[in-house]
């Protein structure tokens, strides 16, 4: 039986506007094919960016967990 760990994470944004801008910019990055041991999954709703996580096992959470957290970050900063 293999079994996933679950995260979620939410970030605000100014406005519903930006989230949007953010979640796009971000898209290619976190939701492609490319994920073998974890999988994001984005939602907004009104200026709340918020992603889901999950994985096979906490080395592949946390790499996802940081590497979204530093892209939100970044996107942020430059909008």
């Amino acid at each position: 039986m293999n079994e996933k760990i679950l995260l979620q994470m939410r970030f605000s944004f100014e406005n519903e506007k930006k989230a949007r801008v953010a979640s796009s910019a971000l898209e290619p990055g976190f939701f492609g094919k490319h994920e073998k041991r974890a999988r994001t999954l984005a939602n907004i709703k009104k200026n709340i960016l918020a992603f889901s996580v999950s994985a096979e096992d906490l080395g592949a959470l946390k790499a996802s967990m940081l590497s979204c957290a530093k892209s939100v970050a970044l996107t942020k900063a430059i909008i």
